[in-house]
């Protein structure tokens, strides 16, 4: 009787392993891919640029919140849409947060506008961009940016 009860657990112990042999496994979880970016942050004293290369999943949404990260640009903005237009130029819709910070002084314009353009002009391999904020042309008190940006030096 003993003998049989033991057999009994054996075998009730063994059906689940046996059972997991014929299945498959499980893929792996999907890992996003690293791509290296270059980020355009301000120079010390607002001069100039500094850059940091940052691993990222490769969207320009992505790029943008790691110079938010960096504090490059304000805290809350964001890029609403991103379209490369084919002939070396593209164009980037920031939201409002982003556009209300470019009224800050000349040297914070600058810095802000410039982390931004030189950033995604050359992870994307561009020469000008077109900025709105909501769609909508930015001014400030400097300037009406109504025409594409180049790189800022």
């Amino acid at each position: 009787m003993i003998k049989r009860i033991t057999i009994w657990i054996c075998a009730a112990a063994l059906i689940p392993l046996l059972a997991a042999c014929g299945s498959a496994p499980s893929p792996p979880p999907a890992e996003t891919p690293a791509v290296p970016a270059t980020l355009y942050l301000p120079g010390e004293n607002a001069i100039g640029f500094t850059t940091a290369t940052v691993l990222t999943d490769g969207t320009p949404e992505d790029i943008v919140s790691w110079l938010v990260r960096e504090k490059a640009l304000p805290e809350g903005s964001a890029l609403l849409d991103f379209t490369i237009d084919g002939d070396g130029s593209c164009r980037a819709d920031m939201n409002a947060a982003y556009g209300a910070s470019l009224g800050q002084g000349t040297s914070a314009e600058y810095q802000l506008l410039g982390s931004l353009v030189n950033t995604l002009l050359t992870h994307f391999e561009q020469s000008e961009i077109t900025l709105t904020i909501e769609g909508e042309t930015p001014a400030t008190g400097h300037n009406v940016y109504d025409f594409p940006l180049r790189f800022f030096d």
